[in-house]
């Protein structure tokens, strides 16, 4: 545990040159109200297009020579971030990484693009058998339940979404005592 509370996990393998850094967001869609379900995803995926220091196209360009990633995944119970990349490229890439988590720069460009993208998804979910299936379930099997806030958000929640709303979940969950 670092001095101001944020648990760190270390995993060391020899068997694989991959590095993978992770941070873990508790809550998730459980934490949201279905109002603001989808919020978290929004916020994570914007971090990753910029920040202070990054901007997107040299982020890309970045991850795209070193063939890394860094991306996002929203649930439940909590969220993560992460940087993968070969250990050769990870004192390059870390830094880059560190900032899109400490200094995100949610250009409203950004958000309205991730917001665009998570729009599509639920539309390309609602249109697939299976996936419309999984929807309504999960709707009729949480209803009333912290988990009937969906983590990639719903027609309602996606259409209030606003920049300034995502900004607010970073404040409030991206932090060493919410983590």
């Amino acid at each position: 545990t670092l001095s101001n509370g944020l648990p760190v996990v270390v995993k060391k393998s020899a068997a694989s040159r991959v590095r993978n850094i992770s941070l873990v967001v508790r809550g998730g869609s459980a934490a949201a109200s279905p109002a603001t379900a989808g919020y978290e995803a929004l916020a994570l995926r914007t971090m990753a297009r910029g920040s202070e220091k990054y901007g997107y196209e040299d982020i890309q360009d970045m991850l795209d020579e070193t063939s890394s990633y860094i991306g996002s995944s929203a649930a439940f119970d909590g969220s993560s971030y992460s940087l993968n990349t070969l250990d050769k490229y990870f004192d390059r890439l870390f830094p880059v990484w560190v900032d899109t988590v400490t200094r995100p720069s949610f250009r409203q460009e950004d958000f309205d693009q991730e917001l665009a993208n998570a729009k599509l998804a639920l539309q390309a979910k609602e249109k697939e058998p299976w996936a419309k299936t999984g929807l309504a379930m999960n709707d009729l099997f949480f209803a009333g339940h912290p988990y009937a806030a969906s983590p990639d958000g719903t027609a309602a929640s996606l259409a209030a979404a606003t920049l300034d709303a995502v900004k607010a979940w970073y404040a409030s969950r991206v932090r060493a005592n919410a983590l």
